[in-house]
């Protein structure tokens, strides 16, 4: 996530709900923000084009729920926060670690031999069971 994708971010993660946001307003606010901070490129002003491709890059991505945007108006919520971590990270971490369950052999053979031998006394009693109603009638 760059800056100005996690300024925008930001702005709507503010809101603490969905939010209308303006383009050019914004754009505004960001470009005076990046000046007074005296971040890189802080003599070019953001334009809405740049608002509008960090948005679409926050909801491809999951960070943001899109209702709606028309003409340079979003209505959008934050979903997910992102992690501190870059993306690389996150998902070599991701890739890196795997649920192991390990079943032991003795185990095993000893859930086969309770499960057949239930299932034999269950078949003798349903016999038995069947067997008395027949004999009562």
């Amino acid at each position: 996530m760059d800056a100005i994708e996690r300024a925008v971010f930001d702005k709507i993660y503010s809101a603490g709900g969905y939010a209308i946001i303006e383009a050019a307003e914004l754009a505004e606010e960001l470009s005076a923000r990046r000046s007074t901070a005296g971040q890189d490129g802080a003599d070019a002003k953001l334009s809405e084009a740049d608002v509008d491709s960090a948005v679409k890059a926050l909801r491809e991505q999951g960070y943001i729920d899109l209702k709606y945007a028309r003409g340079g108006t979003y209505c959008a919520a934050a979903i997910r926060v992102p992690s501190a971590e870059g993306p690389e990270e996150g998902a070599r971490r991701a890739e890196g670690t795997a649920t192991v369950i390990e079943v032991s052999r003795k185990t095993d053979i000893k859930s086969a031999v309770m499960c057949a031998l239930f299932a034999l006394a269950g078949g003798a009693l349903g016999s038995a069971i069947v067997c008395a109603i027949a004999a009562a009638v």
